[in-house]
């Protein structure tokens, strides 16, 4: 953050803490900090802006809780979600998507719950492998339930949300920029590799219309995703990633320590 910039916010980073509030959950007592540091690197938003890291990190410390209670983590977030009519549609029908009470031979899943702008929400349930020699996620499937109000344009609705999934599981899996000596490490995709099509999942979206006022889209995918496959990382290994993106050099250490 520059200083006027720091200045007119008078000490806080809305950019960086987008998304650590947790709106959708009858939670009554939610503190979330932030504290500077200089790097001396300029930083921008990228897509979803800060919810890719900030949910993640919400939705994996839900699922700790779900798991330390012995709960189903998706009856969980429900439960939670109980005064909140849009949250709890959402992972209501999502589970019901993908079928979430299934066993799944060889294959786990992980669920999320996000909102954006406050008015859009949405839940994600992703089914993975992993092998746990590579450290290789292989994501299978990925649904998705939206209430983002009216929806005007279906076809162009689930369009952008399968881009904000596909996006999303890019950076969760994938994307990652180093610095050292001053200059970023990564030059082209060779050494910034990003998902290819031989490698997104099947994708089911639905998007819950209904008489609300339209609200956006372009952003809630993807804070729902990185932490549905993380989530469903747990379920199979009972091994908590806790930093993004997974590549399978970071899974490997998480597995083995």
């Amino acid at each position: 953050m520059n200083e006027p910039r720091w200045e007119h916010a008078q000490g806080r980073d809305g950019i960086s803490m987008n998304g650590a509030q947790t709106t959708r959950y009858a939670i009554p007592n939610v503190r979330a900090e932030h504290v500077m540091v200089d790097r001396c690197t300029r930083l921008a938003p990228w897509r979803g802006v800060a919810t890719s890291y900030t949910r993640f990190a919400n939705e994996s410390f839900i699922d700790e809780l779900a798991h330390l209670r012995g709960a189903d983590p998706l009856a969980f977030r429900i439960d939670l979600a109980r005064d909140n009519e849009a949250g709890r549609t959402v992972l209501e029908e999502v589970g019901r998507m993908a079928d979430w009470s299934r066993p799944r031979e060889g294959r786990s899943l992980g669920v999320a719950l996000s909102d954006y702008g406050g008015a859009s929400v949405s839940a994600g349930i992703a089914e993975i492998s992993i092998d746990v020699d590579t450290g290789v996620i292989r994501v299978h499937r990925f649904w998705m339930a939206i209430d983002a109000g009216f929806i005007l344009a279906p076809g162009n609705t689930e369009a952008q949300m399968e881009g904000t999934i596909i996006y999303g599981l890019s950076n969760a899996l994938k994307e990652r920029i180093s610095i050292n000596g001053g200059t970023v490490d990564q030059s082209n995709f060779h050494d910034y590799p990003v998902m290819r099509m031989n490698e997104v999942p099947e994708i089911e979206v639905r998007a819950l219309s209904n008489e609300r006022p339209p609200s956006g889209i372009g952003e809630l995918g993807l804070a729902t995703t990185g932490a549905a496959v993380a989530n469903a990382v747990f379920a199979a290994t009972g091994v908590r990633i806790r930093e993004l993106p997974m590549t399978p050099d970071r899974v490997l250490a998480a597995l083995r320590a």
